[in-house]
């Protein structure tokens, strides 16, 4: 009786480390993934996007792999993930829309640290206003009169 019950518990603790493995590859996967992503897109972007631009597109990729990475890894050891992916995208769309004002700024400031337009240093006017450029960041561009 006793060697019975150590046989199924010890099968069914099999059976289930057989099961949660593809999810836990999954997991080692997610965590290679986000640990690899900074010096990734450091080398392959930093003489072309400003370092403040490559640091927010880091942030935004490692939040997305470990999103998708945990999603995954519960869909494969079972879990019915629809209602997480719909509440996830209904979630996002009502974030971003609240927040489209302040998105729109941040993404100007991305367009302006891609594409340059100026550099700290130029002398800048807009309508009656000029001045001296003296930092570049994702909400403001700091200007001295």
């Amino acid at each position: 009786m006793f060697m019975w019950l150590i046989h199924s518990i010890l099968g069914y603790l099999w059976k289930l480390e057989v099961f949660l493995l593809p999810a836990q590859l999954i997991l080692l996967g997610t965590y290679l993934g986000y640990r690899s992503i900074g010096p990734v897109l450091e080398r392959g972007l930093k003489k072309r996007v400003s370092k403040d631009l490559v640091q927010l597109f880091i942030k935004i990729l490692r939040a997305a792999i470990v999103v998708l990475g945990s999603v995954t890894a519960l869909g494969t050891i079972g879990v019915d993930v629809t209602g997480l992916v719909a509440s996830l995208g209904l979630g996002s769309f009502a974030l971003a829309f609240a927040l489209q004002d302040s998105l729109s700024n941040i993404l100007s400031g991305v367009m302006i640290l891609m594409y340059r337009p100026f550099v700290v240093g130029d002398v800048i006017k807009v309508l009656a206003f000029s001045g001296q450029v003296i930092d570049i960041d994702l909400r403001y561009t700091y200007i001295q009169t």
